[in-house]
């Protein structure tokens, strides 16, 4: 059922032939040409498909460094257990990618975990800045039932809330921020498999809160795509992961034009 979950191949695939085109359970198998029920299409065939390759934070620091800002990186579990002091830190950039609770994974906490939201609270009220992208990071929060200390944390500390799930096929994103991005600013984000860069099937809607504003909006329908809010800490948004921006002058574009907002300069 790849419309309600296509799921994110460990490193690549080379397995899937194509979705599903027949779900009837009588629908009986006659031949190689009728092969009924489970029927798929054929059109990936052959193909790799990109999956989770684990090295997402390069694609950050390299958008980073050539902005002219050092990097270094670390898992959630290391600021969490104390390995890792935030206030060390001018901007803190969060990479969730297509992560979320509804797994049985035991190794994922799912969107901003309490213990993870403690920290980051913290480190905002000392005027620290944040970068956060990902596809689930609105619909993670506010439609998993037991998430309300973070519903809270989103709406109230990182000034947004959800405003939709599965929000764009297109993956074409319009800027509407200009004291942030230039004028007609665009972005193009993967919506399709390939052998390059997973796929994202459901990029979420982010409703500002709070005093924050939109500064992208999804280009079929004008929701808004990523939200934006400065008084002392500096926040943006993305309900879409950044790592799989298609061109990376683009990528290179929009992180220097999100540090210049957070760090002012």
């Amino acid at each position: 059922m790849n419309f309600a979950d296509e799921g994110v191949p460990y490193k690549y695939s080379v397995d899937f032939t194509g979705e599903q085109s027949d779900f009837n359970p009588t629908s009986e198998y006659k031949s190689n040409d009728a092969p009924g029920h489970g029927a798929s299409y054929a059109d990936y065939e052959g193909k790799v498909i990109a999956g989770n390759t684990f090295d997402f934070p390069a694609t950050h620091g390299e958008a980073i460094l050539a902005a002219g800002y050092s990097f270094a990186t670390c898992s959630d579990a290391a600021v969490i257990d104390g390995s890792v002091e935030l206030n060390n830190y001018q901007a803190i950039d969060v990479l969730y990618g297509e992560e979320k609770s509804e797994t049985k994974d035991a190794y994922s906490r799912g969107v901003l975990p309490a213990s993870l939201t403690a920290k980051l609270k913290k480190y905002l009220a000392k005027k620290g800045n944040l970068f956060i992208s990902g596809a689930y990071i609105s619909t993670d929060i506010f439609k998993t039932a037991g998430r309300e200390e973070t519903s809270a944390f989103a709406n109230e500390t990182l000034h947004y809330d959800y405003s939709g799930s599965r929000v764009s096929h297109s993956g074409e994103v319009w800027s509407c921020a200009p004291d942030i991005f230039p004028d007609n600013f665009i972005l193009h984000f993967n919506t399709t498999a390939n052998d390059s860069i997973y796929k994202v099937e459901a990029p979420d809607g982010l409703q500002p809160t709070n005093k924050a504003k939109t500064i992208l909006r999804y280009a079929e329908n004008r929701i808004s795509a990523a939200t934006a809010f400065k008084n002392g800490s500096g926040i943006i948004a993305f309900g879409f992961p950044f790592e799989t921006i298609l061109e990376k002058q683009q990528r290179l574009d929009c992180m220097r034009y999100v540090l210049k907002y957070l760090l002012g300069k």
